[in-house]
């Protein structure tokens, strides 16, 4: 470690979650709920039809991502659940049902698509958009509360493991004084991860976190990377492993579909749909 670093006095990790929490993730949460409001709210006055699903569906990830703010802003309930030992449980847990929520969005996105309903290229890509811009900030908070046991974690004086590997951590010398990540390279880590297929310069360090990043996309992974990822976090397993399928189900769909080949005027080819679900993080 440089002079200049062991200079610096060491960042307090209670008051730096406390920051990261209320200025950080809880803005990255109020944009997605704004989001998907603002979905809902175009979709009932424009009529948007979403396969058999009412247009308040948009709105249903937004209880468990308003009861995710409770523990990012207020102290209170930070330091009960703190005191409880069930806060990194909660905050999992919920993030677990936002993932889900936005899971079935993405699967009633696919079905409308499918069925021959979405008849705009407008509505349907205001749609994917609403999806994998929430599903992108959401595994960026995943990764953000996962990654050496969540931000307080990070800057204990003997931290875990990391589970990515930024580089900053392989050169220290180029990098900040007491340099650590934060939400934004971690909501980087997600975008890279949908856009290029890859985690460009940041490496997933862990088994866990390096399948989780293949298995969303639907590109699999080798099978002890995968067996690891079940290990270290089985509230992944479920949406990992339904966003792999989608594919191969909108494949066999459009094949084996009734008027395939024969597509109605004006409507979108379902062929697009693999392609939307790939670039989900």
């Amino acid at each position: 470690m440089s002079t200049a670093a062991t200079a610096l006095p060491a960042p307090d990790p209670a008051r730096v979650e406390e920051f990261e929490s209320r200025w950080e993730a809880a803005p990255a949460v109020v944009a997605v709920m704004a989001l998907q409001l603002a979905t809902a709210l175009v979709s009932r006055v424009g009529h948007w039809t979403l396969w058999f699903v009412p247009w308040w569906a948009w709105l249903t990830p937004l209880v468990s991502e308003g009861l995710l703010l409770l523990p990012l802003t207020i102290d209170r309930w930070r330091r009960r659940l703190e005191r409880l030992d069930r806060k990194q449980r909660t905050v999992r847990l919920l993030f677990t049902v936002v993932s889900l929520a936005n899971l079935l969005l993405l699967v009633a996105v696919l079905g409308s698509l499918l069925s021959g309903q979405e008849h705009s290229g407008v509505q349907l890509l205001a749609k994917a958009l609403t999806v994998w811009t929430a599903n992108a900030i959401t595994f960026g908070l995943w990764f953000w509360s996962i990654d050496r046991g969540g931000p307080a974690q990070r800057l204990a004086e003997k931290p875990p493991a990391p589970d990515f590997l930024f580089p900053q951590l392989s050169a220290p010398d180029l990098a900040e004084p007491r340099w650590y990540p934060r939400l934004f390279d971690y909501l980087y880590i997600a975008f890279t991860n949908s856009v290029a297929f890859s985690p460009t310069d940041t490496l997933p360090h862990a088994p866990g976190e390096a399948a989780d990043a293949v298995r969303v996309r639907g590109l699999g992974g080798d099978a002890p990377a995968r067996r690891g990822a079940r290990r270290e976090h089985p509230q992944l397993r479920s949406a990992s492993f339904a966003v792999r399928i989608i594919p191969y189900i909108c494949h066999f769909a459009q094949v084996f579909r009734p008027n395939h080949g024969a597509r109605r005027r004006g409507s979108v080819s379902p062929s697009v749909a693999p392609m939307l679900v790939l670039s989900t993080p």
